[in-house]
């Protein structure tokens, strides 16, 4: 079985355009044969968004029955958003991974201050002039507050391995975010992954059927 790699970099590429760049770092801690205790540094950059993320974690696999690794992990995570604020996200997870099927689940818990106002006033001073009504002298438009906001979520992965085509492995799986002020958010994600060999993969992926983003992974 892949072992576990002690250095991983990914560079995601957006519609052809270099928009996200993702490291990540595990160290392990407690190691043998058949389990590992390691922890984990993320970071992450949008220069579309200018968003960026710094996480930090702790994980454990065991090598269970049948050529089975079994995993959980808890990440903790800074994420700066679009209208710079700081907003923490606490990770769990849990991961199956094999010789043929792989799987994984993921939560997403904001903690702390999860709603902001970034903007406030008549609709048509935020580029919105739907509203606008003349009455006779006057000139009616509506009262607007743009937010920004976090909701609880969570997805999971089904991962495959062809063994007639090494290296070349197929994952999909749901997405749901949940949201006290505006409309949820829920969709499905396939991704396409080619090991060219123990360090480098090659992946595409999809989110509710429109094409996405491409992706690199180095491991090391």
């Amino acid at each position: 079985m892949q072992p576990l790699p002690a250095l991983a970099v990914q560079v995601e590429m957006q519609n052809g355009t270099p928009a996200t760049t993702q490291g990540d770092l595990l160290i392990p801690l407690v190691a043998d044969f058949n389990r590992v205790l390691y922890t984990g540094l993320e970071g992450q950059y949008s220069t579309d968004q200018n968003t960026s993320l710094l996480g930090l974690g702790f994980g454990y696999r065991t090598i269970a029955k049948e050529e089975k690794i079994l995993g959980g992990y808890l990440f903790v995570s800074r994420n700066l958003t679009p209208a710079k604020h700081a907003l923490w996200v606490l990770n769990p997870g849990f991961e199956r991974l094999g010789e043929i099927w792989d799987f994984r689940a993921n939560a997403y818990l904001p903690v702390g201050k999860t709603n902001w106002i970034t903007r406030e006033g008549y609709a048509a001073d935020l580029d919105d002039y739907e509203y606008i009504i003349f009455r006779q002298h006057q000139e009616l438009d509506r009262w607007e507050k743009k937010t920004e906001q976090a909701g609880i979520g969570g997805d999971f992965e089904l991962g495959h391995h062809f063994r007639e085509l090494r290296g070349l492995s197929i994952y999909a799986g749901p997405y749901y975010y949940h949201f006290d002020h505006t409309d949820n958010i829920a969709g499905g994600e396939a991704r396409l992954q080619y090991d060219v060999n123990d360090f480098i993969s090659l992946a595409s992926s999809s989110a509710s059927g429109i094409c996405r983003n491409s992706k690199f992974y180095l491991y090391l």
